[in-house]
């Protein structure tokens, strides 16, 4: 049986693979599509999750609560670009996972 902390790294490594994954799979038209006109493209989607980790990682790993993170860039990035920062907030992710142990979950990070 696995240990909550090594549930939640096994979790979080697989559900940021489907990620990668997704935007893999998509094509630059379907990047740029959205359902509506006042809704996220599906590239925005992406950018959205990537930016809540490295809000999150910087918040609660570093104590840096930068809301700017969460702002769009003027320039949108290429697929590349976006793995690539997917695979080095993941990397940053499970850095820092790696400094908690099982009883420091509950711990209040501020």
């Amino acid at each position: 049986m696995l240990t909550e902390l090594a549930n939640i790294r096994e979790h979080w490594t697989r559900y940021r693979e489907v990620t990668i994954q997704h935007l893999d799979m998509l094509s630059d038209d379907e990047m740029i599509w959205r359902p509506q006109p006042e809704l996220f493209t599906c590239g925005q989607h992406l950018l959205h999750i990537l930016q809540t980790e490295q809000y999150y990682f910087y918040g609660l790993f570093k104590g840096d609560w930068d809301p700017t993170r969460l702002h769009f860039p003027s320039t949108f990035p290429s697929k590349p670009e976006m793995r690539n920062e997917f695979n080095a907030a993941r990397a940053g992710t499970m850095e820092a996972f790696d400094t908690l142990t099982d009883s420091t979950l509950d711990d209040i990070m501020v």
